[in-house]
């Protein structure tokens, strides 16, 4: 059986030192703490992001289960920034994604795009081409430090990813405490 591709801690936290761009900081954030598809992330609405309750509301594709999940102050206070500086581009009114480029009239960051961004970060980081793919965030916020596979059968982070039924991914190795990295500047 394939080996589950992840980022360790050292390559996140390289990944994230080289994100200069706050809307990208985000979409990876939020791939890696919710296990978002590009897709998903992509498809995010300014009306799924509630400041009042800090949460937000995760639509899933492929059959996943969507749920509102609170977040993390860190990324509501990144919410919140990005919302104040989306508001200076030029098709910032009307558009109803939560990522959104100055280019686009009406629609969301495209998958493409958070694809070239992650091919030129992971390239930036020194990170394998092997892993460079934005699935692999999926994967790595259910890894266990230290561990080059492992099985999530009943990891607490099943729910963040959406999954309806969660299969191993690796025979023998079990799973251990996910992490979560601070993946903001202070």
């Amino acid at each position: 059986m394939e080996k589950v591709k992840y980022l360790d801690t050292e390559e996140i936290k390289r990944f994230f030192d080289v994100i200069g761009s706050m809307r990208d900081r985000l979409i990876f954030s939020f791939l890696y703490h919710y296990g978002l598809r590009v897709g998903e992330a992509c498809s995010l609405k300014l009306s799924d992001f509630n400041a009042q309750l800090i949460e937000i509301k995760i639509p899933r594709l492929k059959g996943g289960i969507s749920r509102t999940y609170s977040i993390s102050l860190q990324d509501a206070k990144l919410i919140k920034k990005w919302l104040k500086l989306r508001q200076e581009f030029p098709n910032a009114d009307g558009n109803p994604y939560l990522f959104i480029t100055k280019r686009s009239l009406s629609g969301p960051v495209s998958q493409i795009n958070v694809q070239k961004a992650h091919d030129r970060y992971s390239k930036l980081a020194g990170i394998e081409k092997s892993k460079s793919h934005p699935h692999v965030w999926r994967h790595s916020g259910k890894a266990p430090l230290g561990q080059s596979s492992f099985s999530p059968a009943k990891g607490p982070l099943v729910p963040l990813s959406g999954h309806t039924q969660v299969r191993p991914l690796h025979n023998g190795r079990k799973a251990e405490a996910p992490r979560i990295l601070s993946l903001h500047p202070h």
